[in-house]
């Protein structure tokens, strides 16, 4: 029961700091703790890509890219880990590779949510596909998720882009991503 409460503050801990100090402090903890049986493998696996998403935010690739390694290592089918690969490429301007990594993640797991909205970012930013095909992506991450935040802001950037006609709606969107983002907890329910 300590064990499990340790892992569940660490993974908190570590989703929340931002400093590098007490991230390397998180990783030795980590290590410590992160040997909980079936239920720790998966604690472990999405502790791996919290991690991984604090280094991405620092812009510590190769730290990150560790994460990522220790998180293949657990299980090489992970929806979540394409993710945070995609996260990591887009983070470093691989607009492509970051496609890449969230299309795998969908061939991994069709309903992943994350890959869905971040699919409909990059593709917008790109301006390469037309903007049926981003409303497209971001509505169906709405029908699976309709309290995701992030949905519903792209779709506010996706209306403002049409202009003056799509005001309402963008406005609308950014209406509910702003409560959302409001009420969400700090760090999901798992």
């Amino acid at each position: 029961m300590i064990w499990s409460f340790s892992f569940e503050f660490v993974s908190v801990t570590l989703s929340l700091q931002s400093s590098r100090a007490v991230v390397k402090c998180g990783c030795h903890h980590q290590s410590v703790v992160l040997h909980t049986g079936n239920h720790g493998r998966t604690l472990e696996l999405e502790t791996w890509h919290d991690l991984a998403s604090v280094y991405i935010s620092l812009s510590q690739w190769d730290d990150a890219e560790i994460c990522l390694s220790k998180s293949e290592a657990i299980s090489h089918h992970s929806a979540s880990r394409w993710h945070v690969r995609g996260l990591l490429h887009q983070a470093k301007g691989l607009n492509k590779e970051a496609l890449k990594a969230f299309r795998q993640a969908l061939d991994v797991e069709p309903t992943h949510v994350p890959s869905l909205v971040s699919i409909a970012v990059v593709l917008r930013k790109l301006g390469s596909r037309s903007p049926a095909v981003v409303r497209s992506l971001l509505t169906e991450a709405m029908r699976l998720d309709r309290m995701n935040a992030s949905a519903w802001y792209n779709l506010g950037l996706l209306y403002k882009d049409e202009g003056v006609a799509s005001a309402v709606e963008a406005a609308e969107c950014f209406e509910a991503a702003a409560i959302l983002e409001e009420t969400s907890p700090l760090e999901p329910f798992r």
